[in-house]
């Protein structure tokens, strides 16, 4: 399991940085 720690880090900072870039995004909110 844990190998599968830094994968979820990973998942986890990218859609971190997603949801960071879409709330920049005033499209986001549309979508």
């Amino acid at each position: 399991m844990n190998a599968s720690l830094p994968k979820l880090d990973d998942l986890d900072r990218a859609i971190l940085k997603t949801l960071m870039a879409d709330a920049r995004t005033p499209y986001a909110e549309m979508a």
